[in-house]
């Protein structure tokens, strides 16, 4: 078994050793690690040979479940420590079971998109599977442990379908935070519901983070619990480092509050309140209302009440919620209701009731210009159309040929050119006439 090592930049190495095989080929397997220089790096080669050998690694077969395994260790080291939590959790509990022990390098498209179909989960879940497994073998492929990537050749691979929030209107919202005035969830439905934040967010506000003399409050860090430990971390996106007006009533909330310790949400004894726990109360506070949301829901319902009530511009709505891309806000966060539709459309019919009432009041012209009159013409005069007395049959005839007939264009049928009273048999007319006025000219 032999090796080499090369030097990727900023004190990382690659560890290549070359695997030899039953058929007298030989496979190549890559370790990525830190080392001071090339003596420190080849030291390293040599222990990873020695462990190689010693675990029977030098074998054919690369299991899917080695696959993951070494991605989970070598390529997500800068992934955030929830991220990283949910990656194992989804590879121990749904893709090692099943798929574990195949080949990775002959796992087929069919193979993969079988074990999604047969996958007893959601549409989400089966997502999430899908774009571990394809996220692992790309990075497999760019450290040449396999020859291809079988995720990216999946015929209608398991879509992003996020399940529509039930959120509540601002004074259900009002009203839940007056029964839950003098408890623990006060707050946390306060901030949530009428600033948009994040329950991680809400548990990691200290009251440094807020100035009520001027009403915002900065969001700068975010609360997780992972495998059993409180883990402090930066916001989700760059973008969540953001900067929150209070509206007033949120600001009368936070003034009531008992400062038991940094933390603006806390208990008793001034030690931080897990989110779990906030979500958890939070469930049992809402089955007493006849319509139960989720806790993030309030932060959904915060979104589409400036949305749909307060006629917000969606990028500020981004802003404050502090998403990345305002795409992400209008398609996962706005949940028009029945209300709000019948609201839409009671605007648009004053809309065109004005204009179709302007409309009724003039007949329609022949050259989308003023009105025809309909009074008599006088002896000599040709007019251009002729039309029934009654305005509710009113259509137009070809005028008689005369020895000098009005010159009018051919026209087809374009919808609207006649305005709002025109019909297929007034432009077929028009049609007619001006093939009737070529006719009677001598050529």
């Amino acid at each position: 078994m032999t090796g080499h090592v090369e030097d990727v930049g900023r004190g990382r190495w690659k560890l290549i050793v070359n695997l030899p095989a039953e058929d007298g080929s030989y496979r190549r397997t890559v370790k990525r690690v830190g080392a001071s220089g090339v003596r420190e790096a080849r030291q390293k080669l040599a222990r990873f040979i020695v462990e190689l050998e010693t675990a029977g690694a030098h074998r054919e077969c690369l299991t899917v479940e080695d696959m993951l395994g070494q991605w989970l260790e070598e390529g997500c080291d800068h992934l955030r420590p929830t991220t990283l939590h949910f990656y194992r959790w989804r590879i121990e509990h749904h893709i090692t079971p099943k798929i574990g022990t195949r080949d990775a390098r002959r796992m087929t498209p069919v193979e993969l998109a079988r074990f999604y179909r047969d996958n007893e989960l959601s549409e989400t879940s089966r997502h999430h599977l899908h774009a571990i497994i394809k996220t692992a073998y790309a990075w497999a492929l760019e450290e040449e442990l396999v020859t291809g990537n079988p995720a990216k050749k999946v015929k209608h691979p398991p879509r992003l379908s996020p399940e529509p929030q039930r959120t509540w209107t601002d004074q259900e919202i009002a009203t839940a935070i007056r029964d839950a005035a003098g408890t623990r969830l006060e707050v946390p439905i306060a901030l949530a519901g009428w600033a948009g934040l994040r329950r991680g967010e809400i548990c990691a506000l200290r009251w440094e983070d807020i100035d009520l003399d001027h009403g915002v409050l900065v969001v700068r860090r975010s609360l997780s619990y992972v495998c059993g430990e409180l883990v402090e971390q930066a916001p989700k996106t760059k973008a969540g480092r953001r900067v929150v007006p209070l509206a007033a009533p949120v600001a009368e909330v936070l003034r009531r509050q008992v400062r038991r310790g940094p933390c603006v949400v806390s208990r008793k004894d001034g030690s931080r309140v897990p989110p779990h726990d906030v979500s958890s109360a939070f469930r049992r506070f809402v089955k007493r209302y006849p319509r139960e949301v989720s806790f993030h829901g309030l932060r959904h319902s915060f979104a589409t009440n400036l949305i749909y009530r307060a006629k917000a511009d969606i990028k500020l709505v981004q802003e404050l919620l502090g998403h990345a891309d305002p795409a992400t806000t209008a398609r996962i966060y706005l949940h028009p209701t029945d209300g709000d539709k019948r609201d839409l459309m009671a605007r648009f019919t004053v809309a065109i009731s004005t204009d179709w009432s302007a409309a009724d009041c003039a007949s329609p012209s022949l050259d989308g210009g003023p009105a025809a009159s309909t009074e008599p013409k006088a002896a000599g005069s040709s007019p251009a159309v002729r039309a029934t007395s009654s305005p509710a049959t009113r259509h137009f005839q070809p005028p008689a040929c005369s020895a000098s007939p009005a010159r009018r264009p051919l026209r087809k049928y374009l919808p609207g050119a006649l305005g709002p009273r025109g019909t297929t048999q007034e432009c077929w007319s028009l049609s007619a006439a001006a093939g009737a006025d070529r006719r009677s000219k001598p050529r």
